[in-house]
C-alpha cells in the first residue's frame, strides 16, 4: 500500500493500528518535520485537527537524541529520544520522552518510520492513548 498524508488522514483508528504494527523504527529522524494531527474523519474530528494543526506544526530532531515541538513557529517542549518499547504492541519504537519537562511530564510520543521521510506517531497522556500524528520531511 502506498501511504500519503491524504490516505493516512482518512484511515480509522483500527487501520492506523494495523499500519503501526506493520512498521518499525529504521533510523532516528534528523532535522525539521511538518506535523499532521490524525483524527477520525468526521466534521468534529476535522475541526479539532484543524484547531490543533494551527498551533502544533511539527517537530525538529536535534543532535544528541533530542527533539522539540514546533508550536506557532517556535520550538518548545524538548524531549529525549531513546529507543524503547511501544505501549501499544511492546515492539521497538522511538520514544519522545518529555518527563524532564514540567508541563510535559505526563506526555509520551512514540514514532515509527512508514517510509523514508514519513513517520507515524502515537500520543499518550498519563499513559493513555489519545491519538495519532504524522511527521513528513
Amino acid at each position: 500500500m502506498v501511504f500519503t498524508i491524504k490516505k493516512l488522514k482518512t484511515m480509522s483508528r483500527f487501520e492506523l493500528d494495523r499500519v503501526w504494527k506493520g512498521i518499525s523504527i529504521h533510523r532516528t529522524p534528523q532535522g525539521r518535520f511538518r506535523g499532521y494531527v490524525l483524527i477520525h474523519p468526521s466534521i468534529i474530528g476535522m475541526l479539532v485537527a484543524n484547531l490543533l494543526g494551527s498551533f502544533w506544526q511539527g517537530k525538529v530532531f536535534l543532535p544528541g537524541k533530542r527533539c522539540k515541538n514546533i508550536i506557532a513557529g517556535q520550538e518548545f517542549f524538548q524531549a529525549r529520544t531513546p529507543m524503547g518499547d511501544s505501549l501499544f504492541d511492546h515492539e521497538p519504537c522511538l520514544l519522545l520522552d518529555y518527563s524532564r519537562q514540567i508541563m510535559g511530564s505526563h506526555l509520551r510520543d512514540e514514532i515509527r518510520q512508514i517510509i523514508p521521510g514519513l513517520y507515524l506517531g502515537r500520543v499518550y497522556v498519563f499513559g493513555r492513548f489519545v491519538g495519532f500524528f504524522v511527521l513528513k520531511k
